[in-house]
């Protein structure tokens, strides 16, 4: 048999004659200048070669990249390829290579050219118009420092904040002087130059061919995980991320995700767990921002919990794998005398997260989803009372512990009563997504538990533009950083303890949930102009003066008059000195709304007597009438007039602060907003609802100081009537799911207390008392200054809450428009 040489490896021909162009491309190149494509921009020739369009959606994307990444301006492999006679070029103006020591040449053209010359461009058009866009935000981006900067300048020196100059000096005076230097370069961009004479038709469009190689991109979610490990690697921190200025792209979002503290965290837990999370198929980017970054509307509003909730899951797997040692031979009985010594050990131990597997994971996450994630008792996760949870908690509580000891010489010792099922280790990614599913169902019970903390969270989107907290369960947490009654080193553990309490007493939450959805709860979503309006209050304060009455016939008149009505309910009979008139028309929340039902009562039989001929007035008695209901009502406005404008007088006399230094969102603070302490008790609805604010009032100036207060003067006591209408009863049943919520915050809450010292008298001997101090537990203090007894419940009928909550879905409801819609 014949045998021949091995045939050389050869490219293919369509590669060879490609590597054959580029070749005499480089023949025919003159070289590299910088040139402004922008001043210029009406020289520049394009479509000669290459016909394209310019894409709005190209030049967009192509925007957001410079945002992004920058302007890599003068890199070869961005050069605009220009092909011009070469007796066009000034000689000297291109080099040939290009290095960072020497600066390239600015390309000009001969003194000699014609006026009308021009510069075929072989490709660079959409980098053109995107340089454009581009370097017109840059100046728009520049002149609003340089307005800030004039601002500052013409100040009083004695006047200026320390705070807002120091903020100034080390931060925006740096980006201001930072864009100067790069909106010097303006149109400036690399350009490569070819001699025309030496190109033919085919090598030009070569030169100006359009990219059909495949490129792979990365996906939003993977920029996001790969921009975190880049700067997780440099020992860099949300702290440190700096935000696009005037983008709007996914890569502006990556940035946003990475600055707030509860996502750093929760990507620093996936990070530890090696492939475990990155690539599970639980989200998509967007999904995932919008989730956490939700705001007051949407149905996210829970998710950041969410975050919360994963950090505190796997520091309980963590504590799971220590270093204290166990000895398996040793007998039954001696373990047991020693059992308290192993507890005690177990409390000190120092966890070693590295000891978790990849194997050890994947056997947890196995177990999770064969046994609970797929049975239908998972929605009754928790419920004691079900014997569907019961059965799956023991067959997953069983298979753990086989699975884990599969991977290695494990030790694994947990108890696995179903009680006690939030203290058996669980978090992987199949439980991230059963607690995504969860938290959903739930979404009412967290905002109303963020209301317990922060009383003025409905009223956010009427607050001046000063106070934005964020979302609920954000101003939740802030108002836990600022709660005097616990030491301020405590409050993160207690934030994550309060976290905690969601998923332990997950069927109490379930049950709060069709609490509020069966509560008449007060709609809060109302206008500035709506609430000051209730008050007859103008934005400058005083009293709305009203317009004569006017005759009206048929039901339009008594559902006008039952309107009115409605809107200017007030309970309580808080302020001192009133008339007569003004005492009589306060009346309780209770009161008020039977009253509104006489009332509508009233007009519905006056409706039916006029229809039925029964009783007809004439046009003297109908505007009479009329007449007087617009006095009663014009004095119940002045009544709630008078409450407001002596809420603002409190609020305008109280101790003026300087604006605080920021804050890190995880650190603890301190309220410096005051009301004087020689105001009068108890002078207004919500007096006390303000010192549990989270939003520095007392900072403000004029001339806004004036419109601000007043507006929160009127926010506070409607918040007020709105909390007394509804809130006792929701916690009156020691039963219920929110009566046994609040009772086990403020058990869980009672280790990080704060212990005062008291000086009573006490029995020291037989002969006399004597001051002997002690440290006395400091309660807790809820904000409304409603308590709850001690609830023992553990137990829920779930089953009509959880009916509830699918009909609310399935009609349309979201956490947006939260209890106050029902």
């Amino acid at each position: 048999m014949d045998q021949t040489a091995a045939k050389a490896p050869k490219l293919e021909e369509t590669i060879e004659q490609l590597n054959v162009k580029n070749e005499k491309i480089k023949q025919v190149m003159l070289g590299y200048a910088t040139f402004d494509v922008l001043k210029f921009q009406d020289r520049l020739q394009f479509g000669k070669w290459n016909p394209r369009l310019l894409i709005k959606a190209q030049i967009t994307s192509l925007m957001e990249s410079f945002q992004v990444n920058t302007v890599d301006r003068f890199n070869p492999a961005h050069a605009i390829p220009l092909i011009v006679p070469k007796n066009l070029i000034k000689h000297g103006t291109y080099t040939t290579e290009i290095s960072n020591k020497s600066p390239i040449p600015v390309l000009q053209v001969r003194d000699d050219a014609l006026t009308n010359w021009i510069l075929p461009a072989a490709g660079g058009q959409h980098r053109v118009a995107a340089l454009e866009i581009w370097l017109e935000k840059k100046h728009t981006q520049l002149n609003e420092y340089i307005v800030k900067e004039h601002a500052l300048r013409k100040q009083d020196p004695a006047n200026i904040d320390e705070a807002e100059l120091k903020q100034w000096n080390e931060g925006a005076k740096k980006e201001k002087d930072a864009l100067e230097g790069v909106v010097e370069y303006e149109g400036a961009w690399l350009v490569s130059l070819f001699d025309d004479s030496m190109i033919n038709e085919s090598l030009a469009l070569h030169i100006a061919r359009n990219e059909t190689k495949h490129i792979y991109m990365e996906s939003p979610m993977e920029g996001l995980i790969q921009l975190f490990k880049i700067m997780k690697a440099q020992g860099s921190d949300y702290q440190q991320v700096k935000l696009v200025p005037q983008s709007k792209g996914n890569a502006s979002r990556q940035r946003e995700l990475l600055r707030q503290d509860y996502v750093w965290d929760m990507l620093s837990q996936f990070n530890t767990t090696g492939m475990h999370y990155w690539h599970a198929n639980f989200m998509l980017f967007m999904e995932f921002y919008t989730m956490m970054m939700a705001s007051y509307g949407g149905s996210y509003i829970c998710y950041k919990i969410l975050a919360y909730l994963v950090g505190c899951l796997e520091h309980k797997l963590h504590m799971c794998f220590n270093s204290v040692e166990v000895d398996e031979k040793e007998k039954a009985e001696a373990a047991q005398e020693k059992l308290e010594q192993l507890f005690d050990a177990l409390h000190d131990a120092m966890p070693i997260p590295k000891a978790i597997s990849n194997g050890i994971r994947e056997a947890i996450d196995e177990c999770f989803s064969s046994c609970i994630a797929n049975m239908s008792g998972i929605h009754k996760i928790g419920n004691q009372s079900s014997a569907d949870w019961a059965t799956i908690f023991a067959q997953y509580a069983s298979e753990v512990p086989q699975k884990i000891q599969e991977q290695g010489k494990i030790v694994f010792a947990c108890d696995t009563r179903h009680e006690d099922y939030a203290g058996f280790p669980f978090m992987s990614r199949s439980v991230f997504k059963i607690l995504k599913k969860h938290l959903t169902c739930i979404q009412l019970t967290i905002y109303e538990m963020s209301l317990w903390w922060s009383p003025y969270i409905y009223t956010t989107k009427i607050h001046p533009k000063e106070w934005n907290p964020g979302s609920p369960s954000a101003n939740m947490r802030q108002a836990m950083l600022a709660h005097p009654d616990y030491h301020i080193d405590c409050r993160n553990l207690l934030w994550d303890k309060i976290v905690l309490v969601l998923f332990e007493s997950y069927p109490a939450a379930l049950n709060m949930e069709g609490q509020i959805l069966s509560s008449n709860i007060p709609d809060h979503m109302i206008s500035q102009s709506e609430l000051l309006n209730i008050f007859g209050m103008l934005l400058t304060g005083g009293v709305k003066k009203s317009k004569p009455a006017v005759p009206r016939k048929g039901k339009a008149k008594a559902k006008t008059k039952t309107k009115d009505d409605n809107d200017d309910d007030d309970d309580g009979d808080y302020i001192k000195g009133e008339t007569n008139v003004e005492r009589d028309v306060d009346v309780d929340a209770g009161d008020a709304d039977n009253a509104d039902d006489d009332d509508g009562k009233a007009f519905e039989s006056s409706s039916n007597e006029d229809d039925c001929d029964v009783k007809v007035e004439s046009r003297e008695e109908q505007f009479a009438r009329q007449e007087q209901e617009k006095m009663e009502a014009e004095e119940h406005v002045k009544s709630l007039d008078i409450e407001a404008s002596q809420a603002f007088k409190v609020l305008n006399n109280s101790p003026k602060i300087s604006i605080p230094p920021a804050l890190a969102p995880y650190q603890a603070w301190t309220c410096k907003s005051k009301i004087s302490s020689d105001a009068v008790h108890n002078l207004f609805h919500g007096q006390e609802l303000l010192r549990w604010h989270t939003w520095e009032w007392a900072t403000q100036v004029r001339p806004l100081r004036t419109c601000n207060l007043c507006i929160l003067s009127c926010i506070t006591i409607f918040e007020a009537c709105a909390i007394a209408a509804y809130r006792p009863t929701l916690l009156a049943d020691v039963t219920s799911g929110a009566a046994t919520l609040h009772s086990k915050i403020e058990h869980e809450s009672t280790i990080y207390h704060i212990n005062h010292v008291s000086t009573e008298l006490q029995q020291t001997s037989l002969l006399e008392k004597r001051k002997h101090p002690t440290k006395v537990a400091v309660s807790h203090t809820w904000p409304d200054g409603l308590a709850t007894d001690q609830s023992t419940m553990k137990v829920f009928n779930l089953d009509a809450a959880t009916h509830k909550t699918q009909l609310y879905n399935t009609e349309g409801g979201t956490a947006g428009s939260t209890a106050m819609c029902h």
